[in-house]
């Protein structure tokens, strides 16, 4: 019976996305469907993902490498496949064969990623502006081993990237309006890995990412920050390990090319799927703040620095 509903699951797909190989063997032909998700956050947080909607897959025969015909590359990838962070994805493999997939979700068009199937990499732009939620994107793997029968796997996809936010205490925001003060841009630098190799998930490669002012964005109230000042948003590549960094960022007065100041922060902690917020009087002169790392899907960690 389970055979026999993937096989019309199959034949339901077949004019959408199903992939097929072109075998030099003539092993048996088996179904697979993914059933591909982004793990959705239950509150409201500083960006909710869904701006990512083209998916990339790359498949791999664990031994003669990337197969093209059955991968789905950029140039060739719907601009909303992935709308609502929900996507299926169906191939027709050969039983006995092992396969690697990789799966990216990110905002069709952006200039930020060159993912490279081939060579299972994907390379970030470290160069740009602040505060662009174009840069937020998803990522997952999924392997078969020997495949004898009809697959079906449910795939959710994280964040490759720590999610670097700055955020002033309300009293501090209103400290600097009282001066006359209004803030219009800001932006960041911290030096951090830039390729991600997708068949192992490691992150290497570091280089300075400099993101030059650009508007700060607004972002809803939630907890524990309702009502502070969001001061800038960024998207790091980062391992599945905490590791540390030094950040600094400026801000920028109305109307202004030049910093009003530049804060460096060090230490800061920095781990794949996880947000980290410096939150606090970080737009006065005394400058006092703490550092809150949140892992974004299975509660909260306030570290105190």
């Amino acid at each position: 019976m389970k055979r026999f509903l993937l096989a019309v699951a199959f034949v339901a797909l077949a004019s959408g996305c199903t992939k097929t190989s072109s075998p030099s063997d003539s092993g048996r032909s088996v179904g697979a469907i993914f059933r591909i998700s982004a793990e959705e956050i239950a509150v409201k947080t500083a960006s909710d993902g869904t701006k990512a909607t083209q998916l990339v897959v790359g498949v791999y025969d664990k031994d003669s490498g990337y197969l093209e015909e059955l991968s789905v590359p950029v140039e060739k990838a719907s601009s909303d496949a992935f709308s609502g962070l929900h996507a299926t994805y169906s191939v027709i493999l050969q039983e006995g064969h092992s396969y690697d997939f990789v799966f990216l979700a990110q905002t069709p068009g952006n200039p930020f990623y060159d993912i490279d199937l081939p060579s299972a990499t994907m390379t970030v732009l470290p160069t740009g502006l602040a505060n662009v939620e174009e840069r937020d994107a998803f990522y997952g793997r999924y392997s078969l081993d020997a495949v004898d029968s009809e697959v079906f796997a449910e795939i959710t996809l994280h964040r490759p990237f720590a999610q670097l936010n700055v955020v002033s205490e309300k009293e501090d925001f209103e400290l600097a309006r009282a001066a006359d003060i209004q803030f219009e841009k800001s932006s960041f630098r911290v030096s951090a890995p830039t390729v991600l190799h997708l068949l192992s998930g490691k992150a290497d490669t570091p280089a300075l990412y400099d993101m030059g002012p650009n508007v700060i964005a607004e972002h809803p109230d939630f907890a524990p920050y309702a009502g502070d000042y969001w001061i800038s948003t960024g998207y790091i590549l980062a391992t599945q390990e905490k590791n540390l960094f030094d950040v600094s960022f400026s801000v920028y007065e109305k109307g202004s090319a030049e910093s009003l100041y530049t804060t460096v922060v060090n230490g800061v902690p920095l781990q794949r799927n996880y947000r980290t917020t410096i939150h606090g009087s970080v737009l006065t002169a005394e400058g006092g703040f703490d550092i809150v790392v949140d892992p974004l899907y299975s509660g909260q960690e306030d570290l105190t620095f």
